[in-house]
């Protein structure tokens, strides 16, 4: 979604321009902001305010983070299961903790005499910092 968003906000910004189409309040805002290096209202809220994306004050970050995430998110798709994951890339971060701990809970269903059956609350999160690099621990 926010991908499109961009997308039709630049193309609209150079069909303005270029005088293809009426330059509007919205494109003119957006204008505004990209000169002022800082990331259009509307890539970060909808209509009614909510926010759909994330919060950066300078346009280079908002954009590095947006395809830092893009490609998170596509590698993932793309290959397998990434090693590690950049937690605060994802738009929702409680939710994809929930999502594992699900994962643990279903690994953990019973239905054997041997094996024990695990609800959602007996899962806990557990970190550890670890010595290594980042390019270190991806290659793993």
């Amino acid at each position: 979604m926010v991908l499109s968003l961009v997308r039709t906000t630049l193309t609209n910004i150079i069909e303005a321009i270029d005088g293809n189409i009426i330059m509007t309040p919205d494109i003119m805002d957006a204008i505004d902001k990209v000169s002022d290096s800082s990331a259009p209202h509307a890539w970060m809220y909808d209509a009614s305010g909510a926010e759909i994306s994330w919060i950066l004050p300078a346009l280079g970050a908002w954009v590095t983070s947006l395809l830092e995430r893009y490609n998170q998110l596509n590698n993932w798709l793309r290959t397998s299961r990434p090693n590690t994951f950049w937690l605060t890339g994802f738009f929702n971060p409680q939710g994809f903790l929930t999502a594992m701990k699900q994962e643990v809970t279903r690994m953990h269903k019973g239905g054997g005499k041997d094996k024990e059956s695990w609800s959602l609350d007996d899962v806990i999160y557990h970190s550890m910092v670890k010595d290594k690099e980042y390019e270190m621990i991806k290659d793993i």
